[in-house]
């Protein structure tokens, strides 16, 4: 998801799965960056509204190389508190965000929206929903529903860190960090995985990429362990048995010219309840929730009023206009 920003910083916006961005007819005769460290930064200036193909070259990188440092814990730690502590302050994030629930793997309903994060100078977030709508082709259960993230899960997970502060705690897991350079960048990327004889359930593995100079978080991606995945037996509770066999969690960050914030995170779970008390068979639940970054603004102020919590479902359909049309929105999730 590579993000492409103006230059007086006052537009930004990141790419689908495809690699594909659409820009405003207002961007047109204004420069328009490259800005991800994972490429050259480039500049172009658009003049016509026409589809473009911009080839963008990777940064230069060296081989990755183990670092080996007796603290590296502590050092793993510290990133985290500076990831946290180097959000922007007073920034406005205005995302378009998504929840998906699937019977099996076709759509069964979803909700959607127009979501602002704040940051305010406490890096304290508070969560706006602008518009929202529900849309629902087939039945599905309420504990797929309870299941998903909800707006204030998926906001710890990406600007807090807690999964990977957890894992960093956690006993079970080996972790080693690597070195490399990424053009002028010296890049680290800590890699995790549970240790080989342990054999509970839910383990996991994945990585997180950050700048060794600046200190701060640049992508994180982790999931279930598949190659524990056989240790990854029902967890059985008062009310029944609950399984999860799938869960995969994502996130990229912008840092630029002093602006750091999330461009994109994504989280999907996948798994299935039975409960004889409750009355539950096999209840799949299948769920995701997205959220891109479509623009960035620094303001005075962050609202004081309230802070959405919850699943964005839950607020049911209201909307001043039909934000989904918007042709950046269609964009990203077709």
């Amino acid at each position: 998801h590579t993000v492409l920003t103006t230059e007086d910083k006052s537009f930004s916006t990141v790419s689908n799965d495809l690699g594909e961005i659409l820009l405003p007819e207002s961007l047109l005769h204004k420069k328009i960056y490259i800005d991800d460290y994972l490429y050259f930064k480039e500049s172009k200036i658009f003049t016509e509204v026409k589809k473009y193909v911009w080839e963008i070259k990777p940064n230069s990188e060296t081989l990755e190389e183990i670092i080996i440092d007796e603290n590296i814990k502590l050092s793993l730690q510290e990133v985290i508190r500076n990831s946290i502590k180097s959000f922007s302050e007073n920034l406005q994030l205005s995302t378009y965000y998504r929840e998906n629930y699937y019977n099996n793997s076709s759509l069964a309903c979803f909700a959607d929206g127009m979501v602002d994060f704040y940051i305010d100078k406490n890096t304290y977030i508070q969560s706006v929903i602008k518009q929202s709508r529900t849309k629902s082709f087939a039945p599905t259960s309420n504990m797929n529903m309870r299941t998903s993230y909800s707006l204030e899960n998926i906001i710890d997970a990406t600007m807090r860190f807690n999964v990977i502060q957890e894992l960093l705690e956690d006993k079970k897991y080996d972790f080693y960090v690597t070195e490399k350079k990424v053009g002028d960048k010296t890049i680290h990327t800590c890699y995790f995985m549970s240790k080989e004889k342990v054999k509970k359930r839910l383990l996991r593995s994945g990585y997180f990429v950050y700048d060794a100079d600046k200190k701060i978080i640049l992508e994180s991606s982790f999931g279930l362990d598949p190659n524990k995945a056989k240790y990854n037996k029902a967890l059985n509770v008062v009310l029944g048995k609950f399984h999860i066999s799938n869960f995969e969690s994502r996130s990229k960050y912008v840092d630029s010219d002093g602006l750091y914030y999330p461009s994109f995170a994504r989280v999907k779970t996948v798994g299935s309840v039975n409960s004889k008390l409750a009355n539950i068979d096999n209840e799949k639940i299948n769920n995701e929730v997205f959220f891109y970054v479509l623009n960035t603004r620094i303001i005075n102020k962050t609202p004081t009023s309230f802070s959405a919590k919850g699943k964005l479902y839950s607020r049911g359909t209201k909307y001043n206009y039909p934000f989904w049309d918007s042709p950046e929105i269609k964009h990203l999730v077709k």
